[in-house]
C-alpha cells in the first residue's frame, strides 16, 4: 500500500508506538489484530499492516492519544469518567457511521473499536499498489484528470448526503487503485449535527479554507475548497493562493474558472454542492455530464438512515442495557419475509459496538448444511474471546476447522463419546465459555427458521443461562414460515415486527430521495406500491429512479400511476435483469449453493471468469452485497427468485457443476451440501455416498436429529447397495435413535442391520429359547478353542465390531425392559461375535455387559472372569470412556456381591475418567450408582448432595430420566432419614414422570416408595394400593436389575407391616396372600443379588412371627444380622435388631442390648423415626 505523505512524517514524542522488534511477540489489537508493519504515521495517529485472526490482511489505524486524552480540555486536569465515556460515545457514533458507509469511491471502514489503552482504532481495507491523486493524475490526460476527479466529487456528494464533512481532504487522503478513486482517512470527520460547536481548525494547510481560520465550523464549502485546491495541485503542481489559480498556457479557460470559484475566499460564491461541481466540471471540458451509476445510486438506497421501529429499537436498547449490566436474556425478531429484520439487528449490532459489547453473527442455510451451521461463524470467535483449555480446544475442533491457526497450537481430537454425549459435551463446553467471557457479547442469528434441532437446542441452553450474563441472543425468523419456532426455544421472547406506516414511509423515502421523498404523492406512490414493506419500497424507489434516470431527477419528472405490474415478484425479477447476462449462469450456481458465497467455490466452478470483476458487476446491480466482510445476496428474495426462475432442463448440470466445485474447493466438511447436490444433479450413488458420510459427521457431533434425516437418504437411494453397505446405515441409523432415547425405532434399526450383517434378532419365545442355547454352546466352544474362531478378514472383523456395538445397546435395552431371555441371548451374542474380531473396545464393553448379566444368572464366579478380562482389554485398547464404562458397569457387579471397597474404587476412577472428557450421561450413572451403593449400606445423607448434583446435570442436558432417578432416589432417601414432608415433595414429579414414560423398573421403585410413604404418613389405604400395584410387576419375572430392591424391600415393609395391624376378618386372607408374595419376590431377588440376603432374612423373621412360628422368626433376625454385618449393610442389621427386641419380653436382658445397638446405628445413619420407635421401645422397657 502506498501511503501519503502526510502519514509518513516522523512520529511525535509523546506518540505511544508498538515495539515489532524481531524476536518479539506482535502485539494484537481488539483480540483480533496482530500488529504487522508500519505503513505510515501521521499528526492524529499511526497506520499499520495488520493481520486479522478472522480474515486476512488489513490497514489499521489507531489514534495516537486515548479517549481520555481526547476528552481532557485545556487547562484542566484528567477528565471525569462522565466526560471519558461521553468521548468514547461520542467517537463510536462516528466510527459507526463510517463502517455503515457504503460508496465504489469511499474506504470501506470494516471494524472499530478501542484498544487496551483506550486508544480508538479503525480496521479498514489494505490498498496495496495505491498511488494518491495527485501521482495518478499528474501528467495524465485531461480526460484521465477529470475522471478521477469526478469520481471523488461522487464520494463527496455521498458523504455529504449521509452528513459527514470529511474536514481534511488532500491528496494523501484520496488514493488511486487500478484508476478507482478512495477516499479515506476519516480521524477527523465530524457530522452536520456537530456543525454547531465551534472548533479550532485542523487538517492540512493549503487545503483548509479561510473561514476555518476565522472560527467558521467546517462545512460542505470547506470541503469543497479542499477538493479545489488538490484539482489545481494536480492540474499545475502547485496550490491556489488567495484565490488565485495559476494556470497553465492553453489550459481550458471555463475550467479555470471553475477552479477560481472553488478556491474562492468567501464560501458564498464557491458551487452550492458536489453534485453542481460535477455538472459544472463535465461542461466545462465539453463531455456529458456522467450517468449516476448503478454502484452510486445503490450507495444511497443501500445506505438510507434507519428509519421506523422506534418502539422496537427503544425496546431492544433497553434490553441490550440490561445485558450490558449482566441481566441478558434471548430474543426472537419475527416478521415477513422483507419486513426489516437485518436491518433492525444491524442497527442494533451498532449501537451494542458503541457501547462496548462484542458481536458475534451466525447465519442459517435452508439446504446442505453442516452441523451447527448458525454457530460456525460464532464460535470461531470464541479463541479471540477467552483462553481456550486443551479439552475446550478439542471439543471445539470438529466446528471450527482452522482452530490450530487461530490458537497458532496443534489441537489433538477430543476423546471420542456416543454420539449423545459428544453433543451434550459441546453443548456444556460453549455453555461454559460463554459464561466466562468478561466482555458484553451479543450473539445474532439470522433465518433461523431454517434452522436444525442441534442448533436449536444449544440456544435454549444459552437462552436458559443468558439472564445471568452479560449476553445477548438476538434471531430473526420468518413467523410466517416457522409460527411454531417459540414454542421450541423455551426461554425466548418474540418481538414481531409490522409493516411501515405513512410516516416511516415519509423518512426512509426522505433518506433515499431528500426532500423530494416527503411529498404526499411520492409517500402515497411508495405505499401503495409497497404496501409498507421495507424491501418492496426500496425496490420501487429503485425502479422509479432507474425509469427517471437518477434518484435526483424523481422530483422532475411525472410520477407513474403504477411502477411495475406483478408487484414484488417482478421488481426482483426487474433487478435481476440489471446483471449482465454473461454474469448470470456463475449467479445461479451461487444461488444453488446458499446465501452466502464461496469464493473459493466459484472461483472453480467457473474457472474462466474473473470473480472479482464479476462481484463488481453483481454488486452493481444490488444483487450482491458484503455484511461482516462476506460476499452475500443482498436478499433472500433475489436468490430465491433466482431458483423459481432455473429450469428443470438446465438444473442438474448446475447442481453437477456445483458440486465439482465444492468438491474441488473443499474436499472434506461439506458432505451435507454433495449429498444435496449429487442428488439434484441425478447422481443417486454419489449422493448416497456423502448423505452417508454427512450422517457419521452429525452423529460425531452428537447433532443426531440432523442425522436421520441424511441417513435416511442415504438408505432410499443407494443404488445396488450390499447388504453389508445397507447394514453399515442402518447401524448408523440405530445409534442415532438410540442417542434420541427412541427405542422402539432403534430396535427396528438394529434389528435390520443385523440382519444386513447375516446375524438375526430371534422374533418369538422359542426363538429366543432356541437362540440362546445356540450362543451358549457357541460360547463354551469358542471358549474352549478360541484360536479356531479367529476372524482374519479385516472388512469382516469391522462389521462384527459395528454388530457387537449395536448388540450392547440392544442388552441395554432388553436390562431396562426387564427382559431376562433376551438379554441372556444379547450378551452371549455380542461375545460370540467380537472375540473372533480380537481385543476391541467393543469386546471389553461386550465383557463387562455380560458379566452384569451373568450377575443376573447368577453365576458369579463366571461374572467375576469376565470383569476381570473386561479390565484387562479396556485397559489395553479402549478409549477413556471405553474404560470409564467398564469400571461403571464392573461396579454394578461389585455391588451385586456387596464388595463395597472394589464399587468406591472403581466408581472414583470412572468418575475422574468421565468428568474430564466430558461424558455427563456416564458422569450422572457413576454417580446414581454410588448413591445407590451408599443407601444400600444405611449411608442415606450421602447420596443427597450426589442426588442434587445428579438433578442438575440432568436439568442442564435436558435428560427427563436422569433427573427422574435423583428424584425418586432422593424421596427414598428422605422417607429413609424419616422427612416424608421432603420425600413428598421429591416423590410427586417422579410418579407423574413414570405414569408417562416409565418402564417396569421405574414403575416398581416409585409404587414401592410410595406405598411406605403413605404408610409413614398414616394412609393405610393408600400405603396398601400402592403396594398391591407394584406386587404385580414384581411378580411377573426373574429381577435383572439391583436398584429393583428399593421397591422390592418397600413393598415387604408396607405388606408385612399392614399384616400385622390387620384384625382377623374377610380381607386378612388376601392380604396374607399379598405379603407372602412380597416376601417371596425380595427372596428371589436375593438369589440373584447376594446383597438382598439381610432384607430377606429380615422380612422372612417378620413373617414366621406374624405365622406364629415365633424361634423361626428370632434365628431369622439372628441370620440378618449376621448377612448384615457380613455385608457392612448397617441398616437391616439395626432394623432386625429392633424387630427382635420388639418381639422380646420386656425384662428379657438381651432386649435392653439389642435396642442400644439399634439405636446406635440409627443415630449413626440418621434415621429419625426408626430411631424414634427405638427410644420408644426403650422407653416401654423402662
Amino acid at each position: 500500500m502506498s501511503h501519503p505523505p502526510s502519514c509518513q512524517t516522523s512520529p511525535r514524542a509523546d506518540a505511544p508506538d508498538t515495539d515489532t522488534s524481531p524476536g518479539m511477540d506482535p502485539e494484537v489489537v481488539g483480540r483480533r489484530y496482530r500488529i504487522l508493519d508500519l505503513l505510515g504515521r501521521g499528526g492524529a495517529g499511526t497506520v499499520w499492516r495488520a493481520q486479522d485472526g478472522l480474515s486476512g490482511p488489513v490497514a489499521l489505524k489507531r489514534l495516537h492519544k486515548t479517549v481520555a486524552d481526547l476528552a481532557r480540555r485545556p487547562g484542566r486536569g484528567t477528565p471525569s469518567a462522565f466526560a471519558t465515556q461521553g468521548m468514547a460515545l461520542s467517537l463510536a457514533h462516528e466510527f459507526q457511521t463510517l463502517v455503515s458507509l457504503r460508496h465504489p469511491h469511499v474506504i470501506r471502514v470494516l471494524d472499530y473499536g478501542f484498544d487496551a489503552e483506550g486508544r480508538p482504532y479503525l480496521a479498514m481495507d489494505l490498498l496495496e499498489d495505491a498511488r494518491t491523486l495527485v501521482e495518478a493524475g499528474t501528467d495524465a490526460p485531461l480526460a484521465t484528470q477529470v475522471g478521477l476527479l469526478i469520481q471523488t466529487l461522487q464520494a463527496l456528494a455521498y458523504l455529504h448526503r449521509r452528513g459527514i464533512i470529511h474536514r481534511d481532504l488532500k491528496p494523501g487522503n484520496v488514493l488511486v487503485v487500478r484508476g478507482q478513486v478512495k477516499v479515506l482517512d476519516f480521524g477527523l470527520a465530524v457530522g452536520r449535527d456537530q456543525q454547531g460547536r465551534r472548533a479550532q481548525p485542523a487538517g492540512t494547510p493549503g487545503y483548509l479554507a479561510p473561514e476555518l481560520f476565522e472560527d467558521q465550523p467546517p462545512s460542505e464549502l470547506t470541503d469543497l475548497f479542499g477538493f479545489g485546491a488538490m484539482a489545481c495541485q494536480m492540474f499545475f503542481g502547485r496550490l491556489p493562493h488567495a484565490g488565485q489559480v495559476f494556470a497553465t498556457p492553453g489550459f481550458p479557460p471555463a475550467l479555470k474558472a471553475l477552479l477560481e470559484q472553488l478556491v474562492a475566499p468567501e464560501a458564498h460564491r464557491r458551487p452550492r454542492d458536489a453534485e453542481a461541481v460535477i455538472t459544472a466540471l463535465s461542461d466545462a471540458v465539453g463531455q456529458p455530464r456522467p450517468a449516476e451509476s448503478a454502484a452510486t445510486r445503490e450507495s444511497f438506497l443501500q445506505s438510507a438512515r434507519f428509519v421506523g421501529r422506534v418502539a422496537e429499537r427503544e425496546h431492544l436498547t433497553d434490553v441490550l442495557d440490561a445485558a450490558l449490566a449482566s441481566q441478558g436474556g434471548a430474543w426472537l425478531i419475527g416478521g415477513e419475509s422483507g419486513v426489516g429484520k437485518s436491518r433492525l439487528l444491524e442497527e442494533v449490532r451498532s449501537l451494542a459496538l458503541v457501547r462496548g459489547a462484542m458481536v458475534l453473527r451466525g447465519q442459517a442455510v435452508d439446504t446442505g448444511g453442516v452441523p451447527y451451521q448458525e454457530w460456525r461463524a460464532v464460535l470461531r470467535w470464541l479463541p479471540m474471546l477467552t483462553e481456550l483449555s486443551d479439552r475446550e480446544a478439542r471439543v471445539l475442533r470438529p466446528l471450527v476447522p482452522d482452530l490450530e491457526a487461530l490458537l497458532g497450537r496443534e489441537v489433538p481430537a477430543a476423546p471420542e463419546l456416543d454420539a449423545d454425549m459428544a453433543h451434550l459435551r459441546l453443548h456444556q463446553t460453549v455453555e461454559d465459555l460463554f459464561a466466562r467471557l468478561s466482555q458484553p457479547t451479543v450473539v445474532i442469528l439470522e433465518d433461523l427458521h431454517q434452522a436444525h434441532a442441534e442448533s436449536l437446542q444449544l440456544l435454549a441452553q444459552l437462552a436458559a443461562r443468558a439472564p445471568g450474563l452479560p449476553l445477548l441472543l438476538l434471531v430473526s425468523f420468518r413467523d410466517d414460515e416457522s409460527p411454531q419456532l417459540p414454542e421450541h426455544l423455551p426461554g425466548t421472547r418474540v418481538l414481531r415486527l409490522q409493516r411501515l406506516n405513512a410516516e416511516e414511509i415519509a423518512q426512509l423515502g426522505e433518506s433515499m430521495l431528500g426532500a423530494v421523498g416527503r411529498r404526499p404523492d411520492v409517500v402515497e406512490l411508495l405505499r401503495r406500491e409497497s404496501e409498507g414493506n421495507p424491501f418492496l419500497l426500496v425496490e420501487v424507489v429503485r425502479a422509479l429512479a432507474e425509469d427517471a434516470g437518477g434518484l435526483d431527477r424523481l422530483g422532475a419528472v411525472a410520477l407513474p400511476q403504477r411502477v411495475w405490474a406483478g408487484g414484488m415478484r417482478a421488481l426482483v425479477q426487474r433487478r435481476l435483469e440489471k446483471v449482465p447476462r454473461e454474469a448470470r449462469e456463475l449467479l445461479d450456481v451461487a444461488a444453488l449453493l446458499g446465501r452466502e458465497l464461496d469464493l473459493a467455490v466459484l472461483e472453480r466452478a467457473a474457472p474462466g471468469v474473473d470473480v472479482e470483476a464479476w462481484l463488481t458487476d453483481c454488486a452493481a446491480a444490488a444483487v450482491l452485497d458484503v455484511a461482516d466482510g462476506r460476499w452475500r445476496f443482498a436478499h433472500d428474495k433475489l436468490r430465491e427468485r433466482l431458483l423459481e426462475d432455473l429450469s428443470p432442463a438446465l438444473r442438474p448440470a448446475l447442481h453437477r457443476r456445483a458440486a465439482q466445485a465444492l468438491e474441488a474447493a473443499h474436499p472434506t466438511g461439506h458432505a451435507a451440501a454433495l449429498s444435496y447436490h449429487w442428488g439434484q444433479a441425478g447422481d443417486a450413488a454419489r449422493e448416497s455416498h456423502h448423505a452417508r458420510l454427512a450422517g457419521e459427521e452429525a452423529l460425531a457431533v452428537g447433532a443426531c436429529r440432523e442425522a436421520l434425516p441424511l441417513l435416511s437418504r442415504a438408505l432410499a437411494v443407494a443404488p445396488q447397495a450390499t447388504p453389508l453397505e445397507q447394514g453399515r446405515v442402518e447401524a448408523l441409523l440405530a445409534e442415532a435413535r438410540f442417542q434420541l432415547g427412541d427405542l422402539e425405532a432403534f430396535r427396528v434399526h438394529a434389528e435390520a442391520a443385523l440382519a444386513h450383517f447375516g446375524w438375526r434378532v430371534p422374533s418369538s419365545r422359542v426363538g429366543w429359547v432356541l437362540g440362546t442355547l445356540t450362543q451358549a454352546l457357541s460360547r463354551l466352544a469358542q471358549s474352549a478353542r478360541p484360536d479356531a474362531y479367529v476372524d482374519d478378514s479385516r472388512r469382516r472383523r469391522e462389521t462384527r465390531r459395528v454388530a457387537g456395538r449395536l448388540l450392547m445397546r440392544l442388552t441395554d435395552a432388553f436390562i431396562y425392559a426387564q427382559e431376562a431371555l433376551p438379554v441372556l441371548w444379547s450378551g452371549l451374542r455380542m461375545l460370540n461375535l467380537c472375540e473372533p474380531a480380537g481385543p476391541t473396545p467393543e469386546l471389553a464393553r461386550g465383557y463387562t455387559v455380560m458379566a452384569v448379566v451373568a450377575g443376573t444368572v447368577p453365576v458369579h464366579r463366571v461374572a467375576d472372569a469376565w470383569v476381570k478380562r473386561a479390565q484387562e482389554v479396556a485397559e489395553s485398547v479402549g478409549r477413556p470412556a471405553d474404560l470409564a464404562y467398564v469400571l461403571n458397569r464392573n461396579a454394578v457387579c461389585a455391588v451385586y456381591q456387596a464388595r463395597w471397597q472394589d464399587v468406591e474404587t472403581w466408581l472414583a476412577r470412572a468418575t475422574a475418567i468421565v468428568d474430564s472428557v466430558g461424558d455427563l450421561r456416564l458422569a450422572e450413572e457413576c454417580r446414581a450408582l454410588l448413591t445407590v451403593s451408599a443407601m444400600y449400606r444405611g449411608q442415606f445423607s450421602r447420596g443427597l448432595p450426589l442426588m442434587d448434583w445428579l438433578e442438575a446435570s440432568a436439568v442442564r442436558r435436558g435428560s427427563a430420566q436422569t433427573r427422574h432417578w435423583a428424584q425418586h432416589y432422593r424421596a427414598h432417601m428422605l422417607l429413609r432419614l424419616g422427612e416424608h414432608a421432603r420425600a413428598r415433595v421429591a416423590l410427586e414429579p417422579a410418579l407423574a414422570w413414570t405414569e408417562a414414560h416409565g418402564g417396569a423398573t421405574d414403575r416398581i421403585i416409585t409404587d414401592g416408595t410410595l406405598a411406605l410413604l403413605c404408610l409413614r404418613e398414616g394412609d393405610a389405604a393408600g400405603a396398601r394400593a400402592a403396594a398391591e400395584k407394584a406386587l404385580v410387576r414384581l411378580s411377573a419375572g426373574k429381577p435383572v436389575a439391583h436398584f429393583v430392591y428399593f421397591g422390592a424391600t418397600a413393598v415387604a415393609e408396607v405388606l408385612l407391616t399392614l399384616l400385622a395391624r390387620e384384625t382377623p376378618g374377610p380381607g386378612l386372607q388376601a392380604l396374607t396372600h399379598s405379603a407372602r408374595a412380597a416376601l417371596q419376590a425380595v427372596e428371589g431377588f436375593a438369589r440373584v443379588f447376594p446383597f438382598g440376603e439381610p432384607a430377606a432374612w429380615l422380612w422372612r423373621g417378620c413373617e414366621a412371627w406374624l405365622a406364629g412360628k415365633h424361634r423361626k422368626a428370632f434365628r431369622a433376625w439372628e441370620r440378618c444380622i449376621a448377612e448384615a454385618d457380613a455385608r457392612a449393610m448397617p441398616y437391616e442389621a439395626a432394623r432386625a435388631r429392633l424387630e427382635w427386641a420388639r418381639h422380646l419380653p420386656a425384662d428379657d436382658a438381651e432386649r435392653a442390648e439389642l435396642l442400644r445397638r439399634a439405636a446406635e446405628d440409627f443415630t449413626r445413619l440418621g434415621a429419625r423415626e426408626d430411631l424414634a420407635r427405638t427410644l420408644a421401645e426403650q422407653g416401654t422397657a423402662g
